[in-house]
């Protein structure tokens, strides 16, 4: 954002009232708002962008999903070979066993596909309507949910 808040204790005794940094925290806030032709166009990109991200997810879940149907397909097929005797029994046991892991290793990709939905949109969003209403939050709350809201926007501060 720019903007850097600093503060300095000269002695281990010294102390900032709560005020004091209740409004330098406050005019942070303020400045995290944007007008609403802004926000509108963040919010239209990121719908754009989740129209994007949606249909990239499709096309991988189509792939996992075909390539977890080639696998057991080929599992198959070398099961009927070993019981036909076309193979030895090692060969069976160290193909499948390969098999079987990528297979599993798609699934936990399937998993993680199936994990990523729609939060992505609705986080985005709602990022972005904290950012809006952050200043006002801060000024209407007191106690414990000013500390949640301030721990929330300055997790990643350093």
């Amino acid at each position: 954002m720019g903007q850097t808040l600093i503060l300095i204790y000269d002695s281990p005794k010294k102390y900032v009232r709560e005020e004091k940094l209740a409004a330098q925290f406050a005019g942070l806030l303020e400045s995290l708002r944007f007008d609403q032709e802004i926000h509108d166009l963040v919010v239209d990109a990121l719908k754009s962008s989740f129209d994007v991200e949606r249909r990239e997810h499709a096309d991988a879940v189509r792939r996992v999903r075909g390539e977890i149907d080639r696998l057991k397909q080929r599992l198959d097929a070398v099961y009927i070979d070993k019981l036909d005797g076309r193979i030895d029994e090692a060969y069976y046991h160290r193909v499948s066993a390969q098999w079987r892991d990528e297979m599993a290793r798609c699934q936990n990709d399937m998993e993680r596909y199936q994990d990523a939905s729609d939060i992505y949109m609705d986080e985005g969003v709602a990022l972005l309507n904290l950012a809006q209403n952050a200043h006002h939050l801060f000024e209407k709350e007191r106690g414990n949910s000013r500390k949640k809201l301030l721990n929330f926007v300055l997790s990643n501060c350093k």
